[in-house]
C-alpha cells in the first residue's frame, strides 16, 4: 500500500498552541523525559534521575508530544506542521535516544495509541477522520482506518485487543480491532461531543 503524501501545515507556526514547550512526557520506567518545543521543531531529552537535559532532537514541523510504547523502547511524536510522525529509539546511541524514522502522518493529529507488544502505532488524525497505522518494527506506513466522525483521543484495552476512540462530531465511540486494524463497531449516543476515553488499568492519556 502506497504511503500518503505529507501535505503543507494546517496550523500556523505562530499559533499560541504551538509556542514554547507543548507537552512533557516520559518513558514508562521514568528514565527519560521528553519536552516538545513547537517553535523550534525540537524535542529535549531529559535524564530524569540526574535532572538534566542530555540532548536535543530535531523533529518535523510543530511537534505535539511524545507517546511511549508499553515497553518504553519507542517514542512516537506527531508533527502537525508537516503532517509527519517522528519515531524515536529510546536506547538509541551512547548519546541517548535517537530519531530513527520519519513517517507519514495526518492532519491535526491529537493522539497516538500503540499495541501492547509495541509493534504497531495508531495515530489519530482529527483533521481527516481517520487513524494512520504505522509498523514500528519495519518503520513504515501500513494503512488507514476510516472513521464515521471526528476522532479525539483513544485508549487500548488492558488485554490489548481493542482500541476505543471518541468521535466528537457524531457522539459515538469507535471500536477498533487491534490485531486486524479494522473498525468493528460504533457505540452510539454516548453524549454530546465526547472528547476522550479512559479505562481502569489501561494506559490513559489526554491530548
Amino acid at each position: 500500500m502506497a504511503a500518503p503524501t505529507a501535505l503543507a501545515a494546517t496550523p500556523a507556526a505562530s499559533d499560541a498552541e504551538y509556542q514554547g514547550i507543548i507537552n512533557v512526557t516520559s518513558t514508562p520506567d521514568r528514565r527519560f523525559g521528553f519536552a516538545a518545543h513547537g517553535e523550534s521543531n525540537s524535542l529535549a531529552v531529559i535524564d530524569l534521575e540526574a535532572g538534566r537535559k542530555v540532548r536535543t532532537l530535531k523533529l518535523g514541523e510543530l511537534p505535539w508530544r511524545a507517546y511511549a510504547t508499553a515497553d518504553g523502547r519507542t517514542m512516537i511524536v506527531p508533527n502537525n506542521g508537516d503532517r509527519t510522525v517522528s519515531i524515536i529509539d529510546t536506547a538509541g546511541s551512547a548519546d541517548g535516544p535517537t530519531v530513527v524514522a520519519t513517517l507519514p502522518g495526518g492532519a491535526d493529529m491529537t493522539g497516538v495509541n500503540t499495541a501492547n507488544d509495541g509493534t504497531t502505532a495508531f495515530v489519530i488524525s482529527r483533521g481527516e477522520d481517520r487513524i494512520v497505522v504505522l509498523d514500528l518494527v519495519a518503520r513504515k506506513y501500513i494503512g488507514d482506518i476510516a472513521l464515521p466522525g471526528t476522532p479525539e483521543t483513544g485508549i487500548v484495552t488492558p488485554d490489548g485487543r481493542k482500541l476505543y476512540v471518541a468521535l466528537s462530531s457524531s457522539d459515538q465511540v469507535a471500536v477498533i480491532d487491534v490485531a486486524t486494524r479494522t473498525l468493528v463497531r460504533t457505540i452510539d449516543d454516548v453524549g454530546d461531543g465526547p472528547w476522550g476515553t479512559s479505562m481502569v488499568a489501561a494506559r490513559n492519556y489526554c491530548h
